[in-house]
């Protein structure tokens, strides 16, 4: 059955906003409730309901009395008759904006001052409202979260404007690639700058200068180019890590090239922050400290204990760290695995950005004691297992002085070990859009929330990066494209003794916003059709070059699992396999 308000003559519902409202919008929920029988819902609109008698009516009028007396019923228990009808109740909820002097849009690329900045349309009808300018916000409408806030401050970057965008799905049939551009003043030589683009369904899109377009104002200024080849349609009151989904945001950063902590930035930008925030380190994960970062009092590494017999390595993924990759672990999962190896489990922290796996492996070796003989098992999230291959299958081309090390058994998730383009040098900007754009999805109650905060540090990073046009520095990143790192480590020998073992996923978005993304990308030949979001499922487990590949019997986690590159470790499955394969 279907039920249509306001559609008819005399059946209209006003719906407002009071001028008193402190806000600039607000939820609002229509509802529903149909009964099989007769009910009196009279209370609903009386002033009070303090006095209303007790006990009587069907089982929709009891509820009614429950909900509205409140505390006049908590000292009597009422019995009540066995229900004798049904009723339903059916909601609606959605978004009641107040209306705003939004400015309309040209779709001919006709630029609109609107003071801080200058925006066009290209082939997208939409209209912008300037919601902020230097660093100023409002509170309803602002994209960040505390989480978010928290890192920008720590991260030195600060929003220059902000402006709200309402865009209609319409397009122009004779514009084949839409953009939006956003043209701000050029805030000097002191000043690194990008802009942050967040539509109605989640969809990140980081933006840096274009160098070879000219400026079209008098005084010197810089142009970001948005592409909206794929506009989306949000949910209303979803709260991500970058705002609520359903707002179409943009927003201008500057960040200072001369940092308090950094010093002077450049091209060295991204090395310098790896050396300050991610630094290498070797520690020891018990259930006690698993999920916590690595401490002088609870994480230096025991290496006479761990050359002791097997002992277990967990390699991280990209920009994370130990305790953040592997901290969402169940602590059975933790005790069971410490029981196993007795105790002898350690993770590495390592650069992701500015190092590859090569100079990885040789930080690796470096931390551990000359003498030393350990015999390891791994267990390696995305870029993490490229450290690993390059361990086990690369070894002997490096100085172990007299060290030792035997790899028995090696677990990769998500590993792009065929590698993925979105890591190709001219497509990391879409692979901060993707990561970005899977974080904001991730609730603050998930267990992956925590790697999602140390994430978005790196994230940024990224971005400034590429804002200062020091691309080349991020070999760590790049590493994981097909190419120079991948072309040497899968032409490594036969290793004996070695078994690799394979987590890889087929994630299907439950999001419009972000499936849609997903789509795209895989239809402009960033993605294969099966992968994590990241990194191919084939990738991970399938012919690459190496005589070790393809890895037998891998644990595909399918469309149902909803498993991004983020969640393997919080996964069952997952879990299983573990504990299986490590036993």
């Amino acid at each position: 059955n279907f039920l249509e308000i306001g559609v008819r003559d005399g059946d209209e519902r006003d719906v407002y906003m009071p001028e008193t409202y402190p806000e600039d919008e607000g939820t609002e929920t229509f509802l529903v409730v149909a009964s099989s029988s007769e009910a009196d819902l009279a209370p609903l609109f009386q002033e009070s309901t303090r006095t209303m008698a007790i006990g009587g009516g069907g089982p929709l009028e009891q509820l009614l009395e429950v909900a509205m007396l409140g505390s006049t019923t908590r000292e009597a228990r009422v019995k009540r008759p066995k229900p004798s009808e049904d009723f339903e109740t059916v909601a609606r909820t959605f978004t009641l904006r107040r209306k705003s002097e939004a400015t309309a849009l040209g779709e001919e690329g006709r630029g609109v001052d609107l003071g801080a900045l200058t925006i066009r349309a290209n082939g997208v009808r939409a209209s912008a409202k300037l919601l902020a300018s230097s660093g100023g916000r409002t509170r309803s409408l602002d994209m960040s979260t505390d989480a978010l806030t928290s890192v920008l401050e720590e991260e030195q970057v600060f929003a220059a404007a902000t402006v709200e965008l309402h865009e209609q799905p319409t397009r122009s049939l004779d514009v084949t690639s839409p953009t939006l551009e956003v043209e701000v003043p050029d805030p000097g030589d002191k000043v690194g700058q990008f802009v942050l683009h967040v539509d109605e369904g989640g969809v990140a899109t980081w933006g840096i200068q274009d160098p070879d377009r000219p400026t079209t104002r008098g005084a010197a200024s810089r142009t970001y180019v948005i592409p909206r080849d794929n506009p989306s349609v949000g949910v209303g009151g979803t709260r991500g890590l970058l705002g609520t989904v359903g707002k179409h945001i943009l927003k201008v950063f500057d960040f200072p090239l001369i940092d308090p902590v950094l010093g002077e930035l450049g091209k060295n930008l991204a090395n310098k922050w790896e050396a300050a925030r991610r630094p290498y380190g070797t520690r020891m994960v018990l259930p006690d400290n698993y999920a916590a970062a690595a401490t002088d009092e609870n994480g230096g590494p025991e290496w006479d204990k761990l050359g002791a017999g097997r002992a277990l390595l967990l390699l991280h993924s990209t920009v994370g760290r130990t305790h953040t990759g592997f901290g969402v672990l169940p602590r059975p999962v933790v005790e069971s695995l410490g029981e196993r190896y007795e105790g002898r489990v350690f993770g590495f922290d390592h650069y992701t950005l500015t190092h590859d796996p090569r100079r990885n492996v040789e930080e690796l070796l470096s931390a551990i004691p000359d003498g030393t003989s350990l015999k390891l098992d791994i267990v390696a999230h995305g870029r993490g297992g490229l450290v690993a291959r390059a361990l086990v299958e690369k070894l002997s081309e490096f100085n172990l002085g007299s060290r030792t090390i035997d790899v028995g058994n090696v677990v990769f998730a998500g590993s792009p070990n065929a590698g993925t383009l979105l890591a190709d040098p001219k497509n990391l900007i879409k692979y901060v859009d993707t990561l970005a754009s899977v974080m904001n999805w991730i609730p603050a109650a998930d267990p992956t929330f925590l790697a999602v905060k140390t994430t978005i540090g790196g994230v940024l990073t990224v971005v400034k990066t590429l804002a200062v046009g020091a691309s080349n520095s991020l070999t760590g990143l790049t590493a994981m494209a097909p190419g120079d790192f991948l072309d040497w480590v899968n032409a490594g020998a036969t290793v004996d003794g070695v078994q690799y073992r394979a987590v890889a996923s087929e994630f299907e978005p439950e999001q419009a916003g972000l499936k849609a993304y997903l789509g795209n990308l895989v239809a402009n030949g960033f993605l294969k059709e099966n992968n994590d979001m990241l990194v191919p499922t084939n990738s991970v487990f399938g012919e690459n070059g190496s005589s070790l590949f393809p890895i037998d019997e891998p644990l595909v986690l399918g469309r149902p699992d909803g498993v991004s590159h983020l969640g393997y470790f919080s996964h069952p499955k997952t879990h299983e396999k573990l504990l299986g394969w490590l036993s």
